[in-house]
């Protein structure tokens, strides 16, 4: 709201609005690009500042051409991003929003219950594996290079197969 004083001077008031977009909502391995759209009808934008959650945060003033301008965030891990917009009156509004980045791969520590000699019985193999930043896929395991992928971690053969290549992935 506008306050005119007994000078007859316009006080603003009322707070700037802010808008984020990101260009992803959910796990991504990319960099992530924030649209920042900021206005101020009466006394107009100073600043849009932001930082991040993590242990040690990414910070910055964003560049603000036309009411709009990009943030983007590099760190890996699941975090928040808080944008404070300030109008020349020092008015202040924040906006927070979810950031998810994962750009490790899974790893696999190890393959269990791999006979050293040939055997005529039945052999299932285990995986062994883990994720540190966006965990394991609904599917997450493979015992065919990728072609077809399963939930459960072990796979049981009935006869010897050549060329097993087992993946592991995650919510990326």
């Amino acid at each position: 709201f506008v306050i005119i004083n007994s000078d007859g001077v316009i006080v603003d008031a009322t707070k700037p609005t802010v808008t984020l977009t990101p260009d992803v909502a959910d796990w991504t391995k990319n960099d992530v690009k924030v649209n920042v759209k900021v206005s101020d009808s009466l006394s107009g934008i100073k600043e849009v500042n932001y930082t991040t959650d993590e242990k040690v945060p990414q910070t910055g003033t964003a560049v603000i051409t036309g009411g709009e301008g990009t943030i983007v965030l590099t760190n890996e891990g699941q975090y928040k991003l808080t944008v404070t917009v300030v109008d020349n009156s020092l008015n202040e509004i924040s906006e927070t929003l979810n950031i998810k980045i994962d750009k490790t791969l899974p790893v696999i520590s190890s393959v269990t219950d791999n006979p050293l000699d040939w055997t005529g019985n039945s052999v299932t193999l285990t995986v062994n594996a883990s994720d540190a930043a966006s965990g394991f896929a609904a599917l997450p395991y493979s015992f065919d290079g990728g072609i077809t992928w399963q939930s459960s971690n072990a796979k049981t053969y009935d006869a010897n197969i050549n060329g097993i290549a087992i993946k592991v992935k995650d919510n990326v």
